[in-house]
């Protein structure tokens, strides 16, 4: 878990730390939408087996440090989106900026690169690999 917000709430509350990876991936689920947070509360008091009154004040405290501002940011990056100015928008992506591309160079010679290859392999002596035979000493003779 790299959350140290969540680990200090975590801390306040005496929670282990698999009760904080619980905590960890219940958090993240909200947050990306994959669980309501109306059964939030319900979810954090089965999952990491606390009262009521416990989950309640864990939520209070998640909702104070790590979902108000998280909205909050996400107000404000909305905003700072809709605060240009249609125009500039509509300007860009009529007249995007081109990509700079890199330039790459061809290789010299395909065949100059390939027969210096193979001429190197064609020096060198190829060693085969002896077999070795040995009798099975699980085998039955055949007779």
């Amino acid at each position: 878990m790299d959350n140290p917000t969540l680990k200090k709430i975590g801390d306040k509350f005496g929670l282990h730390i698999d009760q904080l990876g619980v905590l960890a991936e219940e958090v993240d689920k909200v947050i990306s939408g994959q669980s309501q947070s109306d059964d939030f509360i319900s979810i954090i008091e089965d999952h990491l087996n606390l009262s009521a009154e416990d989950a309640i004040d864990l939520t209070t405290d998640i909702n104070v440090e790590i979902f108000i501002p998280a909205r909050k940011s996400v107000v404000e990056s909305s905003q700072r989106v809709n605060s240009m100015a249609k125009e500039d928008i509509l300007a860009e992506i009529e007249n995007p900026t081109p990509a700079v591309h890199p330039v790459m160079t061809p290789p010299a010679d395909d065949h100059a690169i390939a027969h210096d290859f193979i001429e190197g392999k064609l020096t060198e002596p190829v060693n085969m690999p002896t077999k070795k035979t040995t009798v099975d000493p699980y085998r039955e003779p055949i007779q």
